[in-house]
């Protein structure tokens, strides 16, 4: 068994990805079409943790509605440095949306808005 993630402490990507599966470079990595954690960069996410900005693109579409189905706890990381990613804890999807108010104020002053195809909104599961 592996040892677990720990809050507050910092992993590199090939250290998540060895231990999770999933490709180094999305932000969604997954496996078997399952979204295995959640590696957020705060210039593109900057409601991190708690909200994702899912972009757009077939694969990048395609795993943000992954990411919103997903039933299950995630790791999420936030990226503080370079290859510096701090480990926020698990989470599960609380809900997500692809217009309406809701998702119009969460992509409102992104540098790209027209790039954003989703927003999910998650919770933190254990303390």
């Amino acid at each position: 068994m592996t040892k677990p993630f720990r809050i507050g402490s910092y992993y590199t990507r090939d250290e998540i990805s060895a231990r999770l599966g999933g490709t180094k470079q999305w932000y969604l990595p997954t496996v078997d079409s399952k979204v295995v954690a959640v590696c957020l960069r705060k210039e593109h996410n900057p409601k991190a943790p708690n909200v994702v900005l899912c972009g757009s693109g077939p694969k990048i579409a395609k795993t943000g509605e992954w990411l919103a189905a997903a039933t299950w706890t995630l790791p999420v990381f936030v990226k503080e440095a370079e290859n510096r990613w701090r480990y926020c804890g698990r989470y599960k999807v609380a809900s997500s949306c692809t217009s309406g108010p809701i998702f119009k104020r969460e992509i409102a002053g992104h540098e790209n808005p027209g790039s954003i195809t989703r927003v999910v909104f998650l919770k933190r599961a254990f303390k």
